[in-house]
């Protein structure tokens, strides 16, 4: 008889905080709920499932209160586990330690107000797996067990009957398996446990009520029994295995040439992109200027403007590889950024000035590459 196929998702839902109505509600009513409604229906499934604040705050807002609770409900049963992250979806190890710890407390503050005694995460996901050594620490720090890395960040090679120990800080590792990047047609066949980690915006096929890795499954290894299990459970089956492993920097979209010249987060932070560094620049030219006036009456508003701005979707459009360049998605990005000082009331005239500036000075570069590249005439 054959073993039967192990398989562990996590599932990262998560939009921007300047998403618009209509792509929320698109996105809530072809996978957001839909996953719910697959859970509900096929009670063998489960599902390790990241909700970023950014997202939960948005669904609040839109009143979709019966998506939190049916989530509680699936995470009673079991068939849920959340895991904890970054609130607005930033690119940790690019920022400073104290706005990374500030970020994932904010994550919690935020889930456990809408989810409860649901909210209990055991397992974190960074932000696009962008994995350092200074992240694991601090995550490990903040009292998760485990953490979800990419493949890409680990040293040797791996078997996935093991359970793997980040020598580093001690935290045990969930691992995403780059097969599921392949074109092999039996991903599923090498090896007993199968942990895949992706966006959950793409997962669902909603005519079927399933997952679409299941149906792939399904359709690959028409004789295999399958077991499903959480981050959490696969790592206490694999608990008498444990192996420590070194790592390195990385994230799940990192490529072999951005290795070599060690630009291990590029579509954030490419040394030869303009556009990154004038962002960069004016990220932190605000964020210096926000904590220097904490005695501001409106410092609270504009400390969450800057936890918004640095969501790293403004830096990621414009690498433009995968979905293309997006200016408008940067312009909103930036915006939250310039708009913390604008928040200030207390801060003199020629430093906001100063930063108004430099943001029109980076929109101009950035509208000025959209027309010069897309432009018809």
């Amino acid at each position: 008889m054959k073993e039967p196929i192990r398989i562990v998702y996590l599932f990262h839902i998560y939009q921007p905080h300047w998403q618009t109505k209509e792509v929320l509600e698109e996105n809530y009513n072809k996978f957001y709920l839909p996953l719910i409604k697959v859970l509900e229906t096929r009670p063998e499934y489960k599902v390790t499932l990241n909700i970023s604040a950014s997202l939960t705050e948005q669904l609040a807002r839109e009143n979709k209160i019966d998506f939190f609770e049916r989530v509680k409900a699936l995470v009673k049963k079991g068939q849920i586990e959340l895991v904890g992250s970054a609130a607005y979806h930033p690119l940790l190890p690019l920022i400073p330690e104290d706005e990374v710890i500030r970020q994932i407390e904010l994550n919690n503050q935020i889930n456990s107000k809408y989810f409860g005694e649901a909210w209990n995460p055991k397992g974190f996901f960074i932000p696009e797996l962008a994995y350092s050594h200074e992240i694991s620490k601090i995550v490990k720090d903040q009292g998760f067990e485990w953490m979800a890395i990419d493949q890409t960040s680990v040293v040797d090679n791996i078997d996935w009957g093991n359970q793997y120990i980040d020598e580093n800080s001690g935290i045990k590792l969930l691992i995403n398996n780059r097969i599921f990047f392949t074109m092999d047609e039996h991903k599923f066949a090498h090896n007993k446990y199968n942990v895949l980690i992706s966006d959950g915006e793409n997962q669902i096929s909603e005519e079927a009520n399933d997952i679409d890795w299941s149906l792939y499954i399904k359709k690959t290894e028409p004789d295999s029994e399958y077991i499903y299990l959480t981050g959490s459970e696969y790592l206490n089956e694999v608990e008498n295995k444990k192996i420590e492993i070194s790592t390195n920097k990385g994230n799940w979209q990192l490529k072999e040439e951005e290795k070599k010249i060690s630009s291990y987060y590029h579509l954030w932070k490419n040394d030869s992109e303009p556009i990154h560094k004038h962002l960069w620049d004016l990220l932190f030219e605000v964020m210096t200027i926000v904590k220097n006036n904490s005695d501001d009456e409106n410092y609270q508003l504009a400390r969450t403007q800057l936890d918004k701005g640095l969501a790293s979707c403004t830096w990621w459009w414009v690498d433009g590889r995968i979905y293309g360049y997006n200016p408008t998605a940067i312009e909103m990005g930036a915006y939250a950024v310039v708009d913390a000082i604008r928040s200030l009331k207390k801060l003199d005239k020629e430093t906001k000035i100063k930063v108004e500036k430099s943001y029109y000075d980076l929109l101009f570069e950035v509208w000025k590459r959209h027309w010069e590249n897309f432009s018809s005439k």
